[in-house]
């Protein structure tokens, strides 16, 4: 299995797996629970909840000592976990003691939002959103058969590849298929667009397009952060026209002068040789 951060690894048929500790055995050895996700972000989630369920309090004070847990969920769902929105409800716990014959009872009620509850509950929501790409080429001569090669990368906030599979469907002839590991090479022609589902909101993306030097590139939002609308990066292709092409060394005019002057030369020659028979 491959590992991917504390207790979790991606198993053989492509789910990913959490361990926690639940326990002590009768001989003294340890025992573990084990939670299971088609997603690192999913599993990250349940297995922080069974931890906590099985920690005890003090070592529960320790974390969190110097920080509030709003503070605490605000960073790690901000910065791990891609696509969850985390539950903005405020909780206060009430606790009374009272005295009954030589021992204290504790009883805890619970207010959120500044009504009664029954216990603390955060509902968590995992957003996914769509990436498309859309190809388009303009100009005198432009093919609009010709294909152009793009790469598509996805990461997390500290520039990581996701590590899941995403699929993307094709338009106007272009393929359909999966994306791995956060990174993708497809070709488009004009008028030829993809789309990528099922990425976690958050997910930074960039797309790129291969150097072709018969064309100029003009490129929209071809880089940012995925929000819950999604987001179209759009690429289009103006076929240069002969001032426009790079010249490199000898260029184009110089070929044109050079064949001119062979094409000079030669009618000379023959003009010469011409005169010469006619006097003999």
């Amino acid at each position: 299995m491959a590992r991917h951060g504390e207790n979790s690894y991606k198993r053989k048929d492509g789910r990913y797996e959490g361990r926690y500790v639940t326990g002590k055995k009768a001989n003294g050895a340890t025992r573990f629970g084990y939670v299971y996700g088609m997603h690192y972000a999913d599993v990250k989630m349940r297995l922080l909840e069974k931890k906590a369920e099985f920690q005890k309090p003090a070592h529960m004070q320790a974390v969190f000592r110097g920080i509030t847990v709003e503070k605490w969920m605000r960073y790690w769902m901000e910065t791990d976990l891609l696509g969850y929105v985390y539950d903005k409800s405020e909780y206060v716990v009430e606790v009374t003691v009272t005295e009954q014959g030589d021992a204290l009872r504790a009883s805890l009620a619970y207010v959120r939002d500044g009504a009664a509850a029954g216990a603390i509950v955060f509902d968590n929501r995992y957003r996914t959103a769509g990436l498309t790409v859309v190809k388009s080429v303009t100009g005198q001569g432009a093919s609009t058969t010709e294909t152009f090669t793009f790469t598509i990368t996805l990461t997390d906030a500290s520039g990581a590849r996701l590590v899941a599979s995403y699929p993307y469907t094709g338009t106007g002839g272009a393929p359909s298929g999966m994306m791995d590991n956060g990174m993708m090479t497809v070709q488009l022609a004009h008028n030829q667009s993809i789309r990528i589902d099922g990425i976690p909101v958050g997910a930074r993306y960039a797309v790129t397009e291969a150097a072709n030097n018969a064309y100029v590139v003009s490129a929209s939002s071809s880089e940012g952060v995925l929000n819950e609308n999604g987001a179209v990066a759009t690429f289009v292709n103006k076929r240069r026209t002969y001032s426009d092409v790079p010249k490199t060394g000898y260029g184009e005019t110089t070929t044109r002068y050079a064949v001119a002057g062979l094409c000079l030369l030669t009618a000379l020659v023959a003009y010469m040789l011409r005169r010469r028979f006619r006097r003999r």
